[in-house]
């Protein structure tokens, strides 16, 4: 009986040695952790519209990127902010003499890229401003 106990024992101790010194494999790679993205499409020369006349605000992303808030402005100076966006974004707005002129966009990028435009155009005059905001894996 105390050779079967002994060797019971010796097994349970085995045993959990072999259980102890298995290990999970984890083959997944690191989070990339997203670039955050403020970006203003603003013309600081002029930030005005010279004349009366209309705006194209645009937002695009490519790759893994999101976009979580649109800000921009119409005529009267009336401020828009969105927050549940249906990508690519686009609208066109009238705009009065020395009305801002602007758009901010809020997102991140992770492999990929977010592209904030607008185009004014006036009698006299069109204006195009561009900003971008990219994300890359390593």
């Amino acid at each position: 009986m105390t050779k079967f106990t002994l060797t019971f024992a010796a097994l349970c101790v085995m045993t959990a040695g072999l259980l102890s010194s298995c290990s999970k494999d984890n083959d997944d790679p690191e989070p990339v952790e997203p670039t955050i993205c403020n970006i203003k499409a603003y013309n600081f020369l002029t930030p005005l519209a010279s004349a009366n006349g209309s705006v194209v605000y645009e937002v695009k992303v490519t790759g893994e990127a999101t976009v979580s808030k649109i800000t921009y402005y119409t005529a009267g100076m009336k401020k828009n902010t969105l927050t549940n966006i249906t990508l690519p974004f686009k609208d066109s707005v009238a705009v009065n003499k020395n009305d801002s002129v602007a758009l901010f966009v809020e997102g991140k990028a992770v492999n990929g890229k977010i592209t904030a435009t607008y185009r004014l155009k006036t009698a006299s005059s069109t204006t195009n401003i561009m900003d971008e905001c990219t994300g890359t894996r390593d």
